[in-house]
């Protein structure tokens, strides 16, 4: 008797890795505009082409270590913008940019 042998080919599934990045955040070091109780957030941030932000905004408020998020965002091509109303003269306020993509904030 003769013996046949039997060959099965695997087919192995390779999936292409894509690293993605963390987008750089820039916040503006001064206000182009501001009034006597409004002012301009001013930020920006790039991102790899493969790497589209999701969230962004602003972190905003009169305590450096307790800023509260603004939701009231413009994106314009990477270009981060907030009117910010009713602000007390005589304050000192800080606020940072973010933006977070799948790669992280």
């Amino acid at each position: 008797m003769l013996g046949l042998g039997v060959n099965k080919a695997s087919a192995i599934g390779v999936e292409s890795a894509i690293l993605i990045e963390k987008p750089v955040v820039t916040t503006a070091e001064t206000l182009s505009t501001v009034g006597y109780v409004t002012a301009t957030l001013e930020g920006s941030y790039t991102t790899g082409v493969n790497d589209p932000v999701s969230v962004f905004g602003f972190y905003f408020g009169p305590d450096a270590n307790n800023l509260a998020l603004v939701t009231d965002v413009t994106d314009t091509d990477g270009t981060l913008t907030s009117d910010i109303e009713g602000l007390s003269a005589e304050t000192t306020y800080s606020y940072r940019a973010f933006a977070t993509n799948a790669g992280g904030t």
